[in-house]
Parts: structure tokens; C-alpha cells; sequence
């Protein structure tokens, strides 16, 4: 009898260990659905203009993942790679954090009329129309080195403000292969 009620205690706390696990990976993905370093989808916790910081383990912003929601600012620091229509039509969109985004697809930003500002220590590759449709007045804000290099951005309507950060790379990024929208060194 003393071994069944072993066994009993056995289950019950293996179960409750497995419970426990499977209510941290649920909180872990209420609002961020990530496969490996990449985000797949997001799922806003309010819907109220919100104010997104992205995990440190998100390398990678899926294609439309935050495509029409009601965001307002949005920092990714471990962010290298933004697929196409990430924040499309994102219209209370104001400023953009990546420091280490390398590759921006195409419209990801599109029609994000409310964006004004871009913080960044590279100059990445962008896409085409990626910030079409966005405001009149928007201002790249990078370390004054980088600013020969950021040619293709102030092609997409930027102006170009000084921060006194360090660059993170001397000059646009050259990927040794570009496969599928992410940069492949």
C-alpha cells in the first residue's frame, strides 16, 4: 500500500511540474509568439495605443506581424532582420528603435503616416517602398559616421539627426547572401 500511495505522490507532483511548465510557456506566449529567434505573431494585451518592447531573443520580425495595429512606439535591440508588411498601416506608429537591424523589407513601414522618428547604429538595406505612405517629417537618428552611408534612407524621405551613440558597424551592411528576406552572413 505505502508504494501506491508513492506512486500517487509521484504522479500528482509530476503532473503538477508539467502544469507549471506549461503555464510559464502560456504566459511566456500571450503576447509573443516566437518560433526559434523569430516573432511570428504578436497579440496586443490592450487595445490601447501600446508601447512595444521587444524580448532580447527576437532577432527577427515575421512578415505582417504587427501589420494594422494600434502600436505607438516600438523597441527591438537584438532586432536585425523586418520582413515585408511587418507595420504596414500601423497609423499611431511615432518611433522606431532597432540599433542592429540590418535588413528592412518590402513595405514594412508603409502607410505608417504618424512615423517621425527612426533610432538606429546602422544603416541597413531597405526594400522597396518600405516607408512609403509615412510622414512628411521623419528624421533618421544615427552617430554622424554613418551618415555617407545612409544614402537609401534619405532616398526614402528621412532627414537625418545626430545621436551620440557608437556606430555598430563602419557601412552598410553586405550580406554574403540575401535568402528570403534575411540577411545570411
Amino acid at each position: 500500500v505505502s508504494m501506491k500511495k508513492l506512486m500517487m505522490i509521484l504522479c500528482v507532483l509530476g503532473f503538477m511540474s508539467c502544469a507549471s511548465q506549461d503555464e510559464d510557456k502560456i504566459q511566456e506566449s500571450q503576447e509573443f509568439v516566437v518560433e526559434g529567434t523569430t516573432l511570428v505573431k504578436y497579440n496586443p494585451q490592450s487595445t490601447e495605443p501600446l508601447r512595444v518592447v521587444l524580448p532580447e531573443s527576437i532577432t527577427t520580425i515575421n512578415k505582417g506581424v504587427f501589420q494594422g495595429l494600434n502600436v505607438l512606439t516600438i523597441d527591438g535591440a537584438s532586432v536585425v532582420n523586418i520582413q515585408d508588411d511587418a507595420f504596414k498601416d500601423c497609423h499611431n506608429l511615432t518611433t522606431i528603435r532597432f540599433p542592429r537591424v540590418k535588413y528592412i523589407g518590402e513595405h514594412a513601414f508603409m502607410n505608417c503616416t504618424a512615423l517621425k522618428f527612426y533610432f538606429t547604429q546602422v544603416v541597413p538595406i531597405i526594400e522597396w517602398e518600405t516607408f512609403k505612405g509615412t510622414s512628411q517629417d521623419k528624421f533618421l537618428v544615427l552617430p554622424r559616421s554613418l551618415w555617407a552611408d545612409a544614402l537609401n534612407i534619405e532616398d526614402a524621405g528621412f532627414e537625418l539627426k545626430e545621436n551620440n551613440l557608437p556606430a555598430l558597424e563602419s557601412s552598410v551592411h553586405s550580406p554574403s547572401v540575401i535568402e528570403e528576406g534575411l540577411i545570411v552572413d
